[in-house]
């Protein structure tokens, strides 16, 4: 297993191989021919953008596979576009389980209320989390992600017993 470190200032990347890291590799961004560099960018931003929908399967019910991922990659891009590199948390490039949560509600497109939700002020999203009627759909979201997430799981007939593990 590798373990990677990004060091920005120093524009390299790099990787440890093994236990104490026993071998390594570093990736010079600098040593990179200049007209290489857009490409390597942008193989780079089309896996980030690929990654905002690497959980299409756990999408909310009812919203089909392409609209989904159209969603991510655009709310993922926006988010890019504005500069935010972790997108993570609130005013995320995910559809939002509150903007999801929002148009179950309100009955409003999800397109809508994911714009609706970024652009609301943190005070009135705080007060819409709170209200009980949201409180309960966006419980009831988290728990079909969970159950979506867990269906998804590998088959455990190849893992070893966890007393191999743990003993």
């Amino acid at each position: 297993m590798a373990k990677y470190i990004v060091d920005g200032e120093a524009r390299t990347v790099r990787f440890e191989f093994g236990e104490g890291a026993d071998e390594s590799a570093v990736f010079e961004l600098d040593r990179v021919p200049e007209d290489m560099k857009i490409q390597l960018a942008l193989h780079g931003a089309k896996q980030k953008l690929v990654d905002a929908f690497a959980d299409a399967k756990a999408r909310p019910a009812g919203i089909s596979r392409e609209s989904y991922c159209a969603a991510q990659v655009e709310t993922r891009m926006d988010a890019l576009y504005a500069g935010n590199w972790s997108v993570r948390g609130e005013g995320t490039a995910r559809i939002s389980i509150f903007a999801e949560a929002l148009a179950e509600a309100t009955g409003q497109a999800l397109d809508a209320t994911v714009k609706l939700w970024a652009d609301m002020p943190k005070a009135k999203r705080d007060q819409v989390k709170r209200h009980p009627e949201f409180a309960r759909i966006v419980t009831r979201l988290r728990m079909e992600r969970e159950r979506a997430r867990l269906e998804g799981m590998a088959d455990a007939t190849d893992a070893p017993p966890i007393e191999d593990l743990i003993g």
